[in-house]
């Protein structure tokens, strides 16, 4: 049994103990097993019925919203790059540069794009630029800076809470004193590769 179910057990029987299952929201009601096809039909109806009614573990809590603010950087980078497009393409019209790579693919031609954001776009700036592109590109700089800040900081979070999460698996397997369950901790290399990913595909003007 893997430590998981252990401590899934546990909190199941603390819950029988205090009475906690007598009324439930659902009570009566058929229970649904989509999303559950794939667990151990053994463990199927106990997990969903912790899940339905907040009733997980702590560790199993922890993982959930793990992954759920996970998901939630993914789709925030995203949804960044059309932002971060469309504010450059906006400048690069209204300058009338001509690019040499394709700016819908800036990632395979970083170094180009780098030279263009810190060389050859203040210099058009000063050439052809008015106050209004000025404050565009103030703007965009802005915007850039402003959205690494809140990355960095929600990665942070993120990786508290995968801290904490290491913590309580950890405290359950030195109280089953099976050290082979250390396994079963999350590390934060998928984090820092999201603000390793923000870092070189956003760089600053």
């Amino acid at each position: 049994m893997l430590l998981v179910e252990k401590i899934a057990e546990e909190k199941i029987r603390e819950a029988i103990e205090k009475g906690e299952f007598r009324e439930l929201r659902l009570k009566g009601k058929p229970y649904r097993f989509d999303g559950y096809l794939y667990e151990d039909p053994e463990r199927r109806i106990e997990m969903k019925i912790l899940r339905d009614h907040d009733l997980l573990p702590l560790p199993l809590q922890l993982k959930k919203e793990i992954d759920g603010k996970l998901e939630a950087l993914r789709a925030d980078l995203r949804n960044f790059r059309s932002l971060y497009l469309k504010k450059i393409a906006r400048l690069v019209d209204l300058l009338e540069i001509e690019l040499f790579y394709p700016l819908d693919q800036y990632e395979r031609y970083l170094n180009r794009h780098r030279r263009f954001l810190k060389v050859h776009l203040p210099l058009w700036l000063q050439v052809k630029g008015n106050s209004d592109t000025r404050l565009l590109f103030y703007q965009f700089r802005q915007m850039v800076n402003e959205k690494r800040k809140e990355f960095r900081q929600n990665c942070a979070r993120l990786n508290e809470l995968i801290e904490q999460y290491n913590q309580e698996i950890v405290k359950a397997t030195f109280k089953d004193r099976d050290m082979m369950r250390h396994f079963t901790t999350i590390g934060t290399r998928v984090v820092n590769d999201l603000l390793r990913e923000f870092e070189i595909y956003y760089p600053v003007c």
